[in-house]
């Protein structure tokens, strides 16, 4: 307890050379170790919890590897930044149309959903476009993000069925 432990640092402020048991060493240094208290309780609770409770660790690792490859690309902001201007002109004169963001999943769904006078989905226009005017950036974001996509595409199958 914190108590236990001001009695020992009390002890050794009074008698410096006195040597400690292990029990009193393993306490001062835990003892400094920040939070220790929700450390101990989050490694009790792992320690203790039924299985069904427990973060799958794999699953964990995939979603690490898929966030950590997304943080670290180089092309993907640019790429972000192409779909941002792409739908600011496509709502030029409208409240949407000098947007300094967007949310990704509804954006990524309007893209999908979102059809021209042709039939032609806005995701399909965007990409055509940029294969047209930024062949380069196209290929460098697919080959720098698409295995951490197709790692969640693999985690989806395995839910769904």
């Amino acid at each position: 307890t914190e108590d236990q432990l001001a009695q020992i640092e009390g002890m050794r402020a009074v008698h410096p050379d006195w040597a400690l048991g292990c029990a009193e060493h393993f306490m001062m240094a835990v003892g400094r170790l920040g939070s220790l208290k929700a450390k101990a309780e989050v490694w009790h609770f792992v320690r203790e919890a039924p299985d069904e409770c427990r973060v799958p660790r794999e699953a964990l690792k995939e979603l690490e590897y898929v966030v950590g490859s997304l943080m670290r690309s180089t092309t993907l902001p640019d790429f972000l930044a192409y779909v941002l201007a792409a739908g600011n002109y496509l709502n030029a004169g409208t409240a949407r149309g000098q947007a300094d963001g967007f949310h990704l999943a509804l954006t990524f769904s309007e893209c999908l959903n979102c059809k021209g006078k042709d039939e032609t989905p806005l995701a399909k226009w965007i990409i055509d476009s940029l294969r047209r005017t930024r062949p380069a950036l196209l290929e460098a974001t697919l080959r720098d993000v698409m295995p951490a996509l197709m790692r969640v595409g693999r985690v989806w199958v395995t839910k769904e069925g």
